[in-house]
């Protein structure tokens, strides 16, 4: 169901040089959306449509698997909006099972889930451990276990033979096949490039997948050339699939299949009725209809207006 208390603007036309975006007087003024004082910014952040991974968790035990123990869990899941949780627990006999078939039991307890609908995903054991995989659109949200553990390893894209121009924005090359849905946004990460523009590209970006090896990154310039052969790591972030469409449905101009760039922020109403209250914004910018230097423009505008502003928590990353 919408938020009804959020206020939310969609900008299918995107001007040049992120002429949407200014800042005047303390004052931020985004075309479309009303114009609100940086002093009443409670939190602010930038925000995307991202295309999201199906995350792969691999659960195992502490310990040596012993006999006469109990080991449970409890998985979160998102589906629809809605988080839910379900919880499953298994005591071994006396004598210790082997690796596989602990595991193999672990399975066959999220697989009764997944086959009665409590969860959704699929799941697989072996000797090493039990492998849960939820789904681009019913991301996993948490684990709480019991003489078990999770590891949900970030996926990377290969520094070795790749590069990124000096352009703005900055387009990356990695050097094999990443893998990411040509078309969608990830949230990437950078840490370990090189070269005079390093500063430009080492921090977190939006990446808008254009091939199976090249990605636009949104929030980078031409401050010079970048050596990204030396990364020490370059991570897509485990976030799920997400949409705006709980907020969105319904806004002249916004369509679930369209990508978006935009703002969300919290600030304090100065209205005579309702002065002291916190209330959300939402500001989608399209980046599918606009070209990505006009989208890329938009978004360095609205960090630039924030930054500047000394009135917001606003880094000059993503």
């Amino acid at each position: 169901m919408p938020n009804l208390n959020k206020k939310v603007s969609v900008l299918s036309t995107l001007q040049a040089a992120g002429a949407d975006v200014s800042l005047s007087n303390g004052v931020l003024s985004i075309t479309g959306t009303p114009s609100t004082p940086v002093r009443n910014i409670a939190n602010a952040s930038i925000v995307a449509s991202l295309a999201g991974l199906p995350v792969v968790n691999t659960i195992t035990s502490t310990a040596a698997v012993a006999g006469s123990t109990t080991y449970s869990g409890n998985i979160e899941q998102v589906i629809e909006g809605r988080t839910y949780s379900e919880p499953f627990s298994y005591t071994t006999p006396a004598v210790a099972p082997s690796d596989t078939a602990f595991y193999a039991s672990i399975a066959a307890l999220i697989q009764g889930a997944l086959d009665g609908g409590q969860l959704v995903g699929t799941v697989s054991s072996s000797s090493g451990g039990v492998v849960f995989t939820g789904t681009v659109d019913a991301p996993i949200a948490g684990f709480t276990l019991s003489n078990l553990s999770v590891s949900s390893p970030a996926k990377t894209l290969t520094a070795a033979g790749s590069i990124a121009g000096n352009t703005t924005p900055r387009v990356f090359e990695a050097g094999a096949a990443h893998g990411l849905t040509v078309g969608g946004i990830y949230r990437i990460t950078f840490v370990g490039v090189t070269g005079a523009g390093a500063a430009d590209l080492n921090k977190e970006v939006f990446g808008l997948v254009t091939s199976a090896t090249e990605i636009t990154l949104f929030n980078t310039s031409a401050t010079g050339a970048v050596v990204t052969t030396t990364a020490s790591a370059i991570t897509v972030s485990n976030d799920g699939k997400q949409t705006f469409d709980s907020d969105a449905s319904g806004i002249t101009g916004y369509a679930a299949t369209t990508n978006y760039l935009g703002l969300a922020v919290d600030f304090l109403s100065q209205n005579n009725v309702d002065a002291g209250i916190v209330q959300p914004q939402l500001v989608l910018g399209d980046a599918t209809a606009n070209s990505v230097v006009v989208a890329n423009a938009f978004i360095q505008a609205i960090i630039a207006a924030l930054n500047g502003s000394n009135a917001a928590e606003m880094s000059a990353s993503l």
